[in-house]
């Protein structure tokens, strides 16, 4: 199988195709060790198609995870124009005949690159119908396909024949889907890369880069919002949805988290693909692509590596911006094993700060003698603030909020907005007694990126039991679909006891299985 030569730069904008190319060569494989009835190597390689491998210097997110990354992307692109649009109050200009006519050859490269996968009859309507899904939309599709993966599994497992048949239809519907979501997505860039242009000739480069750096950081921020929003919903772990934002981005399977000391190398542009195109063609700029780089994909960039790497970095301009086939993006690191012996190593990841000693339950392995009266010598508002920003001059970790009980302390929101304005991840230890919807919410619009709920058994007698209070469970339990419900990360805490241990993969399950309904 090749790729075929297009009018678009096959490094860049045609990675999603080399993807599923790469993907429906291991499919055919399977479908070979079906008819040999190998149902067990064939089980293997079908999970590593549709989820996806990261292990040693592979990454590759499967189709599961480029279905993802693609949704995101597509709401990213249109939000940020608008976005845009909105800060300067003016009208999206009229790039409709450009727009056609360098999407049909973007459209025109993907269906000769993608006959051998899915046919459809009629591209056009792609774009025709309704192109930003609501997340409700994604969910339902999303579970959709993976309701049928699971049947497929069963197929398999119980050594099937009707599995090569149900295999080879849902790669064919995800991969439809898959492509569906990427002509979105191209549309969606060649248009703000074709708006930015007539902004700049309309009200001058100048004003044009002042209003992006003013809000180039909501670009970034917004993305991440939107990504989040289904792959948390539909249960994503967190260590996938790294895999998924880092690997569909690179040519070549060689991303090694562990070593990332030094640079990334962005390879899968898409605006990459579209401007340099576009540019010759049009005769844009080089400083409008740089503004378009600089602030639509580096922004994201920086937004989404700041959420899935588990270490403080600081990520610099491009060294060569989008130039002979690379854009490298330059990232300091706090710490990594490569820069063991640098002094940096020390800086601190996370933070935990007890901000009160006052609690309403009476756990029986409370650490700090937690009481039902806050301490005397608590830190004020104004002191809480001062102790922020001296963790900002020398980290920026994720700062984690606990106790006692935090939402005990009325100005538990103020700090929270402080932290996250300053730019810290701010994190919440709590017991969930005290967050419902009202509070849940409140907490989200204060800033918080995490918060942790204790919950020591699946069975609520237990749980109470441990953290004297009867009722406790109920409400930790509740605190979790509340926060869940307003997209609020959530981490289950567990201590382990004598009383627990044999738990674990129950309390997982349950975990794991809290919905927001």
């Amino acid at each position: 199988m090749r790729i075929a030569i297009t009018k678009y730069d096959n490094r860049h904008c045609h990675k999603w195709a080399q993807l599923l190319l790469e993907r429906k060569r291991n499919l055919d494989t399977a479908l070979k060790m079906l008819r040999t009835e190998d149902f067990d190597s064939a089980t293997r390689l079908s999970a590593q198609i549709f989820y996806g491998v990261s292990s040693g210097k592979q990454a590759d997110p499967g189709m599961t995870g480029s279905l993802l990354y693609h949704m995101a992307m597509v709401t990213k692109m249109s939000s940020e124009t608008s976005m845009l649009l909105n800060e300067l109050q003016v009208d999206l200009p009229d790039v409709s005949a450009n727009l056609g006519r360098f999407y049909g050859d973007f459209e025109a490269d993907a269906k000769e690159l993608t006959k051998d996968i899915v046919k459809f009859d009629s591209w056009k309507t792609v774009i025709s119908d309704k192109s930003n899904l609501s997340s409700e939309e994604k969910i339902s599709l999303f579970s959709e396909l993976t309701q049928k993966f699971k049947a497929l599994e069963n197929l398999l497992k119980r050594k099937n024949p009707a599995a090569s048949t149900a295999l080879e239809n849902l790669f064919n519907e995800w991969a439809g889907q898959i492509i569906r979501m990427r002509l979105i997505q191209e549309y969606e860039t060649i248009k703000g890369l074709l708006t930015l242009s007539e902004l700049a000739k309309t009200i001058g480069l100048d004003n044009l880069q002042k209003t992006m750096n003013k809000i180039k950081d909501t670009f970034g921020k917004e993305t991440v919002n939107i990504a989040l929003d289904v792959t948390l919903k539909v249960g994503m772990r967190r260590e996938k949805l790294q895999s998924i934002m880092l690997s569909d981005h690179f040519i070549n399977y060689t991303m090694d988290i562990e070593k990332l000391d030094g640079h990334m190398e962005f390879l899968n542009c898409p605006i990459y693909g579209s401007h340099t195109y576009i540019m010759k063609d049009l005769g844009i700029s080089d400083e409008v692509a740089a503004l378009f780089c600089t602030n639509f994909c580096f922004a994201h960039a920086k937004a989404m590596l700041d959420t899935v790497l588990h270490f403080p970095f600081t990520l610099w301009h491009p060294k060569r911006m989008a130039t002979n086939g690379v854009c490298e993006f330059y990232l300091k690191l706090a710490y990594s094993p490569a820069a063991a012996s640098n002094s940096e190593r020390f800086v601190p990841l996370v933070m935990s700060w007890n901000v009160t000693r006052e609690c309403n339950l009476k756990c029986s392995h409370c650490y700090i003698n937690a009481a039902e009266k806050k301490l005397e010598n608590e830190l004020t508002t104004q002191e809480g603030k001062r102790l922020i920003d001296q963790i900002c001059q020398v980290s920026s970790p994720l700062l984690i909020l606990s106790g006692g009980e935090p939402l005990l302390r009325p100005d538990i929101y103020e700090l929270i907005s402080y932290g996250s304005k300053k730019g810290l991840k701010m994190g919440l230890g709590s017991n969930g007694s005290l967050i419902d919807q009202e509070a849940a919410k409140k907490l989200k619009d204060a800033g918080i990126a995490t918060i942790s709920i204790s919950l020591d058994s699946h069975i609520p007698e237990q749980h109470d039991d441990f953290r004297g209070v009867e009722g406790s469970w109920d409400k930790a339990v509740q605190a979790i679909k509340a926060l869940r419900k307003n997209n609020v990360l959530v981490q289950v805490n567990t201590t382990l006891t004598q009383q627990n241990y044999n738990q674990i993969d129950d309390i997982m399950s349950f975990a794991e299985g809290t919905k927001t309904s």
